[in-house]
């Protein structure tokens, strides 16, 4: 059971990682980066709800695979979220800062 826990948690957490790999060779059996994202795109949002394997989506009707633009990413299409690994971690932490500690304004 642990095991089986483990390599699920890895596969949801690679899923959900914002990264670019062509993994089009898997995608006949299982979920990919690339097949979750659409799921979390407004207009497929009732796409793709497996986790690990494409063939329940299959069955159910609510396959979907189509390419990606840049615009496609992860969030609204209007923030330039960062693409870097490293960057993802920083990235909402200055996002919390900004919020928790919001600059000051200056009366005239």
């Amino acid at each position: 059971v642990a095991i089986a826990g483990g390599v699920f948690t890895a596969w949801a957490i690679f899923n959900h990682s914002n990264i670019k790999v062509n993994l089009r060779f898997l995608e006949m059996i299982f979920i990919t980066p690339k097949l979750h994202r659409l799921h979390h795109q407004y207009k497929t949002s009732q796409k793709n709800l497996g986790t690990i394997f494409t063939f329940w989506d299959r069955l159910r009707g609510s396959f979907c695979q189509k390419d990606i633009d840049r615009e496609d990413l992860l969030g609204n299409g209007e923030t330039n979220y960062p693409q870097g690994w490293i960057n993802q971690f920083i990235e909402p932490l200055k996002q919390q800062l900004k919020i928790n500690n919001p600059v000051p304004k200056l009366q005239e």
